[in-house]
């Protein structure tokens, strides 16, 4: 069987060499809690300072900001739970929006809010994928306490125009959340010129580890979390990931997109009818969707997996990749004929010219098989 060729990787991705390297280390040296008073506690005080100020400095973070060390899902929860104790239940503030196409457990916290005496509002997508100003300023009334979503959407690769929104955020007086987890490293940015008042990163989406992450809340935020003495282990290993990811920035621009284009154009030489979507939106340098007309998803994926060609149409973390293209509006009979695939810093034109070859192969042969049983049918 040929090398597999791993093209999923904003679903889940390996850590990076040094992370883990980092992670033994540290995790071996420095094993007291720094609450204790004595010589082993205090010890990893120095390691522990350096990584923070290390996040600071790389995400351009004011220094009277707050950062917490939280795993991506329990970092967005506290935004959100913290937001309805110190916002909503004493300014009668209860609506809570994000974007259609979110990740699955931020639509799932949405709902959950409403337990609590909350709603929420999924503000419509645009025919690129995107959030527009026009449509934020539609959504928000006088109950709206708090606007989240990610800078980019981890399945299409689409970009949304923070800068507007969070214009818009300003003049109406709501709270901003942005989660850069997939941003981070192709597009550069510094927090405190955001305008945003909260900002995430999951550590696994970086090329950290497992259930690591950070949350930024700026200067002067109503919102407040406990303070939770960091694990210098995480600690050093987010801030080396940070690190790592800005550096593979011309990378990823540049060749990262180079053969993200290279997959595409060798797609549509061998696939015709496939259509690239969001090609003309503002979109991450690792990402396509590719639209195969005639062909299921599921269909394709399944035999793209016995191939070693390993993509995504959602699911899992995310929303089922077809309900996102038709929120966009897409429509449903190439929305649920798409893939979505992530390329990684160390992708190779080799496995994408494998790949190319592999997946023209499947969907040649699943619309072939398709074609025989309608001529079946019709006898």
């Amino acid at each position: 069987m040929s090398e597999p060729v791993y093209l999923d990787h904003h679903n889940a991705t390996p850590p990076l060499a040094e992370v883990v390297e980092t992670f033994s280390r540290m995790a071996k040296e420095y094993w007291g809690t720094i609450s204790s008073f004595h010589f082993i506690g205090q010890q990893p005080m120095y390691p522990l300072q350096k990584s923070v100020n290390s996040l600071f400095d790389k995400l351009g973070a004011q220094a009277k900001d707050e950062l917490f060390l939280l795993r991506g899902e329990e970092a967005i929860w506290s935004l959100f739970f913290h937001t309805y104790l110190q916002v909503s239940r004493e300014s009668g503030k209860t609506l809570f929006l994000t974007a259609e196409g979110q990740e699955m457990s931020e639509i799932r916290l949405c709902s959950q809010m409403e337990e609590l005496g909350c709603s929420h509002k999924l503000i419509p997508l645009n025919a690129k994928g995107q959030v527009t100003r026009q449509a934020l300023e539609a959504a928000i009334t006088s109950r709206t306490a708090l606007f989240s979503i990610s800078w980019a959407n981890g399945l299409t690769g689409v970009i949304h125009p923070i800068e507007d929104l969070a214009a818009v955020c300003k003049e109406k007086n709501i709270l901003f959340h942005v989660d850069a987890s997939y941003i981070l490293g192709k597009r550069f940015f510094r927090f405190q010129d955001l305008g945003a008042h909260f900002l995430t990163v999951d550590g696994a989406a970086i090329q950290s580890l497992q259930d690591t992450g950070l949350l930024f809340i700026k200067e002067g935020t109503s919102v407040r979390l406990e303070r939770v003495p960091p694990s210098i282990a995480f600690a050093s290993t987010l801030a080396v990931a940070v690190e790592e990811r800005q550096s593979k920035f011309e990378h990823y621009c540049m060749e990262i997109a180079r053969l993200r284009d290279f997959l595409e154009e060798g797609i549509l030489e061998g696939c015709s009818e496939a259509i690239i979507l969001f090609k003309e939106a503002d979109r991450l340098p690792n990402v396509t969707v590719i639209s195969f007309p005639g062909v299921y998803a599921e269909s394709l994926l399944f035999l793209l997996n016995s191939k070693g060609i390993y993509a995504s149409f959602g699911g899992g973390k995310f929303q089922l990749l077809e309900t996102v293209l038709l929120s966009a509006g897409i429509e449903r009979k190439f929305a649920r004929c798409a893939l979505s695939f992530s390329l990684s810093w160390n992708t190779t034109e080799e496995e994408i010219e494998q790949a190319i070859e592999r997946i023209i192969a499947c969907a040649t042969q699943i619309k072939r098989c398709s074609k025989e049983i309608d001529l079946c049918k019709s006898i």
